[in-house]
């Protein structure tokens, strides 16, 4: 099921992948809303969730013409569902925004200014604070032991300003998979390069 409220030409797509997102997505949702750049377009898809998640979405749907919302018939994971925002991006920049996060109210204007002002840039992301309060969430009690320790993890690490382009594809892979804590898809990317980056097949990297 969708229901499209959006814009016809926005400038930026934001893509909100969402399962069981009631905990923090009304306070996400409103930090996307009072961004001081407006021309966006923000692409909702609900992973069949099994809370209040809906309910949210369809209240927001209501308020603001900028939303397309979409409720998936069954659960198809979560790689699916951010490939699957990012399918519908219909603007020449893009945003994953992640649900149990926040960003300022400048966020999208001073990242699209960079990307705007250099053509050479592909991905702009401002500093990221870690949020202490989420670390004892009762929804975290409740997630796979696995990704608990990937989790704890990433926190153990510090955050990287900026990633090289240069040296061989192998090489780039392991500084990013050895420095960064993956916060950097949250940030804005060019539409077109972002898609042709997607691998939807899995990898074995030993």
């Amino acid at each position: 099921m969708s229901i499209n409220n959006s814009k016809t030409n926005p400038k930026l797509s934001i893509g909100l992948s969402v399962y069981n997102g009631e905990e923090f997505l009304e306070k996400k949702i409103e930090s996307i809303l009072s961004q001081t750049f407006a021309d966006y377009e923000l692409i909702i898809s609900d992973n069949d969730s099994t809370d209040s998640t809906n309910r949210i979405c369809e209240h927001f749907l209501k308020k603001d013409k900028r939303i397309k919302y979409f409720r998936q018939k069954q659960n198809m994971g979560a790689n699916w569902n951010f490939n699957f925002v990012l399918s519908e991006a219909i603007a020449p920049f893009f945003l994953w925004a992640g649900v149990n996060d926040k960003i300022s109210d400048k966020f999208l204007e001073k990242n699209m200014s960079v990307l705007e002002n250099n053509q050479k840039i592909i991905g702009s992301i401002s500093k990221i604070i870690p949020l202490e309060n989420m670390k004892n969430s009762s929804k975290e009690k409740n997630i796979d032991s696995f990704f608990q320790k990937i989790i704890r993890k990433s926190r153990s690490l510090k955050t990287i300003d900026s990633v090289p382009i240069f040296g061989t594809y192998e090489e780039k892979v392991r500084f990013y998979l050895k420095n960064s804590t993956c916060q950097l898809i949250y940030g804005i990317f060019r539409t077109n390069e972002l898609k042709e980056s997607i691998v939807k097949k899995f990898i074995y990297w030993k």
